[in-house]
């Protein structure tokens, strides 16, 4: 069986060579099948991991995954560095901006509405 498969091998180089599949092909060096064969445990393990199917579903997974959080994301809403108009920090950060001159009228504006 090996023969017959030998030299249909050769006839198929041949016509990819553009010759006549009968004529005569010298093989040249010797052919040694690998010393150590795989376990079959370590051929079972990387016909696992290099399934399209499973990579496939992985990715399905992944792309769930980071949706999910995506989605949660845009229930929360951002709140960095946000203040309300009350807020004491707020308040401060008014005083600073405004020169001395307009935050005693601004004081004495609202003593006279409270009034």
């Amino acid at each position: 069986m090996l023969e017959q498969d030998g030299g249909l091998a050769r006839a198929r180089l041949n016509t990819l060579l553009g010759r006549d599949p009968g004529s005569p092909l010298e093989v040249q060096g010797q052919y040694s099948p690998p010393q150590k064969l795989p376990s079959l445990l370590d051929l079972e393990k990387s016909a696992l991991e290099n399934r399209p199917e499973l990579a496939m579903a992985s990715s399905g997974v992944r792309q769930g995954e980071t949706r999910t959080k995506l989605a949660e994301k845009s229930y929360t809403p951002e709140t960095a560095g946000a203040t309300t108009p009350r807020s004491p920090r707020r308040r401060r950060m008014s005083r600073l901006r405004e020169p001395s001159s307009t935050t005693s009228a601004r004081s004495s504006s609202r003593k006279s509405r409270k009034l």
